[in-house]
């Protein structure tokens, strides 16, 4: 089973010490808890014969990366700026050519949630539910509001307003102006459900969100009302840790189609305007999905990576040379899919069979947050805080 971080909560509030104390006591034997050890050793790397090479365009070290062993914060990438964050506190914007600093600004407190850039804004969220607004030009801040807890996911930003949602799975809604309160999508949470949160995506006047019960929504822009609701993940089973079907990875919007993946749930493709399924199918994965060549790509919960036929559901090609090496959200980069791993290896697959096309490693850290991809450039963070930027040649 591939490693995943749980996480505790009692009506209205989450409760941290019982989180700590009761489900590592119960279940950090199991390989469940981020960043344990699995019960199934990962697989042995077996060599490649390259068809693409890594071209390293520059590396720097941008702050302290990850820290804590849940922690996976994406940095954000806006005109010709690289933004990206530590667990520290400290928020920078890079020269995304060069890598160089433009800016730094430390915010004293503990970020928690990725980089969200929008509206000349870089945004982030920390342990204690505050979120920043810095220009994302100067890196000087324009604004601080508060959510109902703990932020783990980049703010969506779009026109004028700035959209976060919180670990409690209520979606909060600010303009972007100012930082002033617009509407909150209240949602219940499971009692037991993994430590992790999607990322919403916005079509027209609606947002698109995934929560821990399983269930996607559509939910009104401009009043946080919503639209419809669709059941992703489907509960079964007795216990509650058999129960989870959180929807933890990003979701993958191409045209009007959201695609969709549950933990311990199903694929599935919905029409993202009325919350219709195109078509569903089983599958386990926490992590997001990418999309290309009308495929769907997808790194299940042991780490096999799959290409899904985007019409019919139907599977084009798995590859499981890497099951439980904890590998990142699938990108595409040209003809080639890339994902990262636990001991900070890039593999490059083809995009038509999935063999094993390319490797090279950043950093023995590992590599969690998710992999940006501008044109033909690739963007990584290790866990340690090198950030790195490559083409495939």
């Amino acid at each position: 089973m591939q490693s995943v971080n749980l996480r505790w909560a009692a009506p209205h509030h989450f409760v941290r010490t019982l989180q700590g104390v009761v489900l590592t006591a119960l279940l950090g034997g199991c390989g469940l808890l981020g960043g344990g050890e699995n019960l199934t050793e990962p697989a042995e790397l077996t060599d490649v014969t390259p068809q693409v090479q890594f071209q390293k365009i520059w590396s720097t070290r941008a702050g302290s990366g990850n820290g804590e062993k849940y922690m996976r914060l994406s940095p954000g990438l806006l005109g010709d700026l690289l933004i990206v964050a530590d667990t520290d506190g400290r928020v920078q914007g890079l020269d995304r050519a060069n890598g160089s600093v433009r800016w730094r600004s430390d915010l004293d407190t503990r970020i928690s949630g990725g980089v969200g850039v929008g509206a000349g804004l870089a945004v982030v969220g920390t342990h204690d539910g505050a979120v920043f607004a810095l220009d994302a030009t100067t890196g000087e801040p324009r604004w601080q509001a508060r959510v109902s807890s703990e932020v783990l996911a980049p703010a969506v930003i779009s026109g004028d307003k700035v959209i976060v949602q919180s670990m409690d799975d209520n979606v909060h809604a600010f303009q972007a102006a100012d930082g002033t309160s617009l509407w909150v999508f209240d949602n219940e949470v499971p009692i037991l459900t993994l430590r992790g949160t999607s990322r919403p995506v916005i079509v027209g006047d609606l947002l698109v969100a995934g929560f821990a019960n399983g269930k996607l929504a559509g939910i009104d822009l401009e009043t946080g009302q919503m639209r419809w609701d669709y059941r992703v993940g489907i509960p079964s089973g007795e216990s509650e840790l058999e129960r989870m079907v959180d929807i933890d990875g990003d979701l993958l919007l191409d045209g009007e189609t959201v695609y969709v993946a549950s933990y311990q749930g199903r694929l599935s493709a919905v029409h993202a305007l009325t919350g219709v399924s195109r078509w569903d199918r089983n599958a386990s994965s926490h992590q997001g999905l990418s999309g290309g060549v009308a495929a769907v790509y997808m790194a299940d919960q042991e780490g096999i990576v799959e290409a899904i036929d985007q019409r019919t559901s139907d599977s084009i090609w798995k590859q499981e040379g890497l099951k439980h090496r904890r590998v990142t959200a699938p990108v595409t980069v040209g003809d080639h899919v890339v994902v990262g791993d636990f001991e900070g290896y890039l593999h490059a697959l083809s995009y038509r069979d999935g063999s094993f096309t390319g490797r090279t490693q950043l950093h023995d850290s590992g590599i969690r947050s998710r992999m940006l991809v501008d044109g033909d450039v690739l963007y990584v963070l290790a866990n340690d805080g090198q950030l790195a930027a490559y083409s495939l040649n």
